[in-house]
């Protein structure tokens, strides 16, 4: 009867401690976006940019996580600016695709959230509280990787959201500061494919727990305020390269 006991205790200890390890691992992500270019309503400059880029654009993305908070931040090999450059008729186009080295920590058991976003040459670290968002389960279910996820669907910015997550990791974070499920959140779908960003490998066996520090360099402001920064930047640049004639440079941020 004691050996029987040890036996249940060792099991149910295994299965406990297997529990336990679903809370914490890494996640590789693809964001993968489609470039539109509108150009001020010059559909000759526009269609020019456009042919100047590929149709889409993917990034390779990574998220560490516990329970307690997570870091999620571009692979290294894809940061820095790639340019482009193009002669149509009397005009010079330049294009430089900015691609910062962007890090978003959140803090899921305070609900506060910290990005360190680069933003014309500029390092900003953005801090404020965990967007809380209306999300709607509609009870649709497909496998990632795996994993049984369910559906989810809310508003972010005018762009309708629909998210892919997984109870089996019951961490309540995901890509590029979606969270608030009951579940780690494996592919999010922006405006019907416009971006999207999807798992494609999960590895819960190694400690990350040490690696998930939050970002602190670079000048402090919230939400709001970068928002008012990013506003007034965009402004001067469209007065500076709108209209000069002989060469516009277009500056794409991608996120």
């Amino acid at each position: 009867a004691n050996v029987m006991k040890t036996l249940l205790f060792t099991s149910l200890l295994l299965i406990s401690l297997n529990a336990l390890g679903q809370t914490q691992g890494s996640v590789t992500y693809e964001e993968t976006i489609q470039f539109k270019i509108n150009f001020d309503g010059n559909d000759a400059l526009s269609k020019d940019l456009q042919s100047m880029l590929p149709s889409s654009k993917s990034t390779k993305k990574s998220l560490i996580f516990t329970e307690r908070h997570s870091l999620y931040k571009t692979d290294d090999s894809d940061t820095g600016d790639e340019k482009l450059a193009n002669q149509s008729g009397d005009r010079n186009i330049q294009i430089v695709m900015k691609r910062p080295e962007n890090v978003i920590y959140q803090n899921l058991s305070e609900n506060k959230v910290i990005e360190k976003k680069e933003f014309m040459d500029r390092i900003f670290l953005i801090s404020d509280d965990t967007e809380k968002k209306a999300w709607k389960i509609t009870g649709e279910q497909k496998e990632i990787l795996g994993y049984l996820c369910q559906k989810a669907t809310t508003v972010r910015d005018s762009s309708d959201i629909t998210a892919w997550f997984t109870s089996q990791i019951p961490v309540s974070s995901g890509p590029n500061s979606y969270g608030g499920l009951p579940g780690l959140i494996l592919e999010i779908n922006k405006d019907d494919g416009k971006a999207i960003i999807t798992a494609t490998e999960i590895d819960l066996e190694t400690d990350v727990s040490k690696a998930i520090i939050p970002p602190s360099k670079g000048k402090k402001v919230n939400r709001k305020q970068f928002t008012k920064i990013q506003k007034e930047k965009l402004e001067e640049m469209k007065l500076q390269y709108g209209g000069s004639g002989d060469g516009t440079r277009v500056f794409i941020q991608q996120n």
